[in-house]
């Protein structure tokens, strides 16, 4: 490889993580500060503080850097070893992110799960006397089972990566075996 095209290489992977470096402050609406999203969703408050800073940046930049050497890749159809192996560090890091927010996801699913019930004010209405209806089972979509079609296109992107970067590796001399 190339000093040039490593440092080419290098300088994209820096502007991929400035621009998503810069982009969450703007989210968020807050340049400088303290960066905490609120969100309250149907009696459940949850906050986040500054604390995933560096995970929201960091996905974003496995997101798009492995967009683009996806794009990269397939327009050179695999034969260049460096972007290949970019994208297949990048590859995995954004199935490992993909990872957590599965888990993300389901701790937000269980908290629904244990309030889909409701509360009980007492004296429950039960103890009046009179007609009970029957309580209506509360529902919610399952998003847990749409997570695992992008880990698994990933995943086969990341082994699709893996077989033509290996088809086109260059082995020396002495490690070539006759046939």
């Amino acid at each position: 490889m190339k000093p040039k095209q490593i440092i080419i290489e290098l300088s994209i992977l820096i502007a991929i993580y400035l621009i998503a470096y810069f982009c969450w402050p703007v989210l968020f609406g807050a340049v400088y500060g303290s960066m905490t999203l609120d969100i309250n969703m149907h009696d459940t408050y949850f906050a986040m503080s500054t604390s995933p800073w560096q995970t929201l940046v960091l996905s974003t930049f496995v997101i798009l850097s492995t967009l683009l050497y996806f794009i990269r890749a397939a327009v050179k159809c695999y034969k260049s070893n460096l972007v290949n192996f970019i994208l297949i560090t990048c590859n995995f890091g954004l199935i490992i992110a993909l990872i957590k927010i599965y888990r993300f996801i389901l701790i937000i699913e269980q908290t629904f799960d244990a309030n889909s019930k409701g509360w009980t004010i007492y004296p429950p209405l039960s103890a009046l006397g009179g007609h009970e209806y029957p309580k209506a089972p509360v529902t919610h979509p399952h998003f847990d089972s749409y997570m695992f079609i992008p880990i698994i296109i990933f995943m086969l992107t990341l082994v699709i990566s893996c077989i033509f970067t290996g088809k086109n590796w260059k082995t020396n001399t002495h490690e070539q075996t006759s046939a």
